[in-house]
């Protein structure tokens, strides 16, 4: 074999190894971006309202499975952004946490465990003010559970200004529950993408192995 062609079969090899590193570096990188976020994120526990009239919905986002962990204690504080209530007259997807821990300063603001919301007021203010068709009076969004007695229901309600609120009849939902959605926490993804990763890097560096092998 010509020193030409030898020398044509290493740049070939340099070339195939390069590629390979290169292609290894972009999958660890694209591998570091889904892992860096998940760092020190907190997990996300969903609770939605559930076999409610039509017209009536809502997510609430949690930061521990049950109250007892919660690193708040259980207070309007482990209530995570992206909660929203919708009501048939709108959404209210900002949270009121002034208003909420005011009704319920005594006693624990949110009581939840693995499967369900046992007690809670939590208030819900629009984007833009949206008014009772009625009354002519900005509103709110309430979800409660267990509140002096009162069952699971999700409704529109009317702050009053010196506190307090008033809750027309006809905008309530008291037929659904609030009950836990299963998700898979951050971890979940970013194993599985290191896996598919691994896997293609793998494939590649072997398919490189094979076509240098041949030229040889």
């Amino acid at each position: 074999m010509s020193k030409d062609r030898n020398r044509e079969l290493r740049d070939f090899d340099h070339k195939g190894q390069l590629k390979a590193a290169l292609v290894t570096f972009a999958a660890l990188a694209a591998c570091m971006l889904l892992v860096v976020p998940s760092v020190g994120a907190l997990p996300i526990y969903e609770y939605d309202w559930l076999g409610g009239q039509p017209g009536f919905s809502g997510k609430l986002f949690l930061d521990a499975p049950s109250s007892g962990s919660a690193p708040n204690g259980g207070t309007v504080a482990d209530v995570l952004e992206g909660s929203y209530l919708t009501t048939p007259l709108g959404n209210y997807p900002i949270f009121d946490s002034t208003f909420s821990y005011l009704t319920t300063p005594w006693v624990p603001d949110v009581i939840w465990d693995q499967t369900h919301i046992i007690d809670m007021v939590l208030f819900f203010k629009p984007t833009t003010p949206i008014y009772a068709p009625i009354y002519g009076q900005p509103t709110e969004a309430v979800a409660q559970v267990g509140y002096f007695g009162m069952p699971e229901g999700l409704e529109t309600t009317i702050v009053q200004s010196g506190g307090g609120w008033f809750v027309p009849y006809a905008e309530k939902d008291s037929t659904g529950q609030w009950l836990a959605v299963p998700v898979p926490e951050p971890a979940t993804f970013t194993l599985a993408a290191l896996g598919v990763a691994a896997l293609m890097v793998f494939r590649h560096r072997a398919k490189v192995g094979r076509t240098t092998a041949n030229t040889y």
